[in-house]
């Protein structure tokens, strides 16, 4: 078994498929029983009448010979092209009537008097046209003549290859509208149903194919099937046709053409629904239609031999046709229980009219005027199988389709979802490390901060200590310069990095310090300075200048009043810091040169280099000193400690 076929195996069947199985059977068994004839011998030209009584005569020079019909055709005449005529004695009617002819072994063609007659399409085959020509008359077809009135023989001549062992059957006469009726009985029961089914075996075929190619699945035995239904349509309209289009023995070779073209498509639509298509079937499909386009060519090239060549295409389809039906009922578990015995059956019915229409060619049945070839039937029926088990096949694909795309979404789903959780924890991961190095970043900036400033200061207060060279003002000035340092940093290092909270803090640790000293403070903040976000470092670099220019200012420039002035506008921070004291001496504005001795400058300079700021020293009209700095906030920097 293919893994499509396990994939695809159903569960078992429901009743209605049992109840459709159980009719197949009984439609079979009963394609096995002769047809009986519809209509009595009435004699009369008012009535129905039956001519069965007839004179024969052979072309080839054989003596006449009374006949009853339908009879039967010598053996040895079943074989090339048959030419026999048969004479009838119609009653004398002073009127028209209507002769029907329900059937004949071979094309033919029906003269009254030596006229040829007048077909007569029957009343509910409008779309047929009407033949008035003198051409060959399909013998599968029931055809309706007129006769003039006083017509005194009929004959019915016989132009072609027999298509079974019966030269004519009986000819009923009457009134034409009787016999009309007769006609269109005999019509739909041989063509018409045929053809109906067949059409809306094709329509659900088709649909079903359209319904596979839609949802983009690959059905191999749903093309078949619609080709095998293709080529029944085709036969239908071909072999039913009233007057032959084609030569007798080339119309004959057509129709066996098509009956191979209708059951090869069959048998492989079979093999792939099994699961059983391969190479080996493959070839043998390649020999059989080289074989049979060989026969049929080698009858049309031989006419003695074209019965001969006819009938071996027939068998070797047969022959297809009992190979695929064992291979339904090795194979049925592979389409489900049901189906498989619903396949199984429909080729169980096309071998019983097989078998059935070999009998009658036999002699074992007799002919009736409904005759018909159950082999046709039999098709039919196995179409109608094939049409439920392929479409219930492609509905339960597109479930298994439908299912596995419902699962492929919950998993995608599931993934997807997976997907983010890990994203979101590698994300978490992310900010955690993002932390930690910040946390490391600020602990190592934080100790080197205290390692070059408070550090040093201390450092420098310990030696002055030892040494005995501090003063106790200038210990308490190294020991303030160091808390104030400390400040700082902590105020850098606070968790809220606005540089206005920081120079808020810085106001009131320095505003008493002023006050005590005499100096008055003007301090003058933009407010929007408020909204300024800047990096722990650059808010500490920005407050050792600011705290180192009024440092200055209070110890050398001898000052008595310190303006700050911070304000941010057109992406630029500006940080001024002016005095009233004294000045520069002698005019020299330290942001030309930093003269050696001044470390504080020089620290000023270094500062405001390292986060990206220009200083500038200026010198106030009155006396005393700016300091002017200018950093940009648009562009990055870097802080140095």
């Amino acid at each position: 078994m293919t893994d499509r076929g396990r994939c695809l195996r159903p569960r078992s069947g429901p009743r209605p498929a049992a109840l459709l199985l159980w009719l197949l059977i009984l439609a079979s068994l009963w394609l096995l029983l002769p047809g009986r004839s519809m209509a009595g011998r009435i004699d009369g030209c008012d009535r129905l009448s039956r001519l069965t009584q007839a004179q024969r005569h052979w072309q080839d020079g054989a003596q006449a010979e009374s006949v009853t019909l339908p009879d039967r055709v010598p053996r040895e005449r079943f074989s090339g092209l048959t030419r026999a005529r048969y004479r009838f004695t119609p009653p004398a009617c002073t009127q028209e009537t209507g002769l029907l002819l329900p059937h004949t072994g071979a094309a033919y063609r029906v003269l009254a008097d030596g006229q040829p007659a007048q077909r007569i399409a029957p009343a509910d085959t409008w779309w047929l046209p009407d033949p008035t020509d003198d051409s060959l008359t399909n013998p599968r077809v029931p055809v309706l003549y007129r006769l003039p009135a006083g017509t005194q023989e009929v004959q019915v001549l016989l132009e072609g290859s027999l298509f079974i062992p019966v030269g004519s059957w009986a000819l009923t006469i009457g009134p034409i509208e009787e016999v009309a009726q007769r006609q269109a009985q005999l019509y739909r029961r041989s063509i018409d149903w045929t053809q109906s089914a067949g059409l809306v075996v094709t329509v659900v075929g088709t649909i079903a194919l359209m319904l596979a190619v839609v949802r983009r699945q690959r059905h191999p035995s749903l093309v078949w099937f619609t080709l095998a239904c293709a080529a029944w349509v085709g036969r239908g309209i071909y072999s039913t046709a009233t007057t032959l289009p084609l030569p007798a023995s080339l119309f004959e070779s057509g129709v066996a053409l098509l009956v191979f073209l209708l059951g090869l498509p069959l048998a492989i639509a079979t093999l792939h629904l099994l699961g059983r298509w391969n190479p080996t079937w493959r070839r043998l499909s390649l020999a059989t239609m080289v074989l049979v386009l060989g026969l049929l060519g080698l009858g049309l090239w031989r006419p003695e031999l074209e019965v001969t060549c006819r009938t071996t295409v027939y068998q070797a389809m047969l022959l297809w046709m009992l190979a695929q039906c064992v291979m339904a009922l090795r194979h049925r578990q592979v389409i489900g229980h049901w189906r498989g015995w619903l396949l199984v059956a429909g080729y169980a019915a096309l071998l019983a009219g097989a078998c059935r229409d070999f009998l009658l060619v036999q002699g074992v049945f007799s002919v009736q005027d409904d005759m018909q070839s159950l082999l046709v039937w039999g098709y039919l029926v196995l179409l109608m199988a094939m049409a439920v088990v392929g479409a219930d096949h492609v509905m339960q694909a597109l479930t298994l389709t439908r299912d596995l795309n419902q699962m492929l979404e919950q998993k995608v789903a599931e993934r997807s979802a997976a997907l983010e959780r890990s994203y979101e924890q590698q994300q978490q991961d992310r900010i955690g490390q993002a932390r930690e190095r910040a946390r490391a970043e600020e602990r190592e900036r934080i100790v080197r901060e205290m390692h070059d400033g408070i550090g040093g200061q201390l450092m420098t207060a310990l030696r002055g200590v030892e040494r005995g060279a501090f003063s106790q003002e200038r210990l308490a000035e190294l020991l303030q310069e160091s808390l104030d340092d400390l400040r700082l940093i902590i105020d850098a290092t606070a968790a809220d990095t606005r540089l206005l909270p920081a120079l808020a803090a810085w106001r009131h640790r320095w505003d008493p310090r002023l006050e005590a000293l005499g100096i008055e403070l003007s301090w003058q903040v933009d407010e929007l300075m408020g909204g300024q976000d800047l990096p722990a470092d650059l808010v500490l670099q920005l407050m050792r200048i600011l705290q180192e220019a009024v440092t200055n200012a209070v110890k050398h420039a001898q000052a008595s009043r310190v303006e700050v002035h911070c304000s941010a506008a057109s992406d630029v921070l500006r940080l001024e810091v002016a005095d009233n004291g004294r000045g520069c001496p002698h005019g020299q504005i330290p942001s030309q040169q930093v003269q050696p001795g001044r470390h504080g400058l020089q620290s000023m300079r270094t500062r405001s280099t390292a986060i990206g700021a220009e200083i500038a020293w200026l010198a106030e009209p009155e006396g005393g000193l700016r300091v002017r700095l200018e950093l940009p906030l648009s562009t990055p920097r870097a802080a140095a400690g």
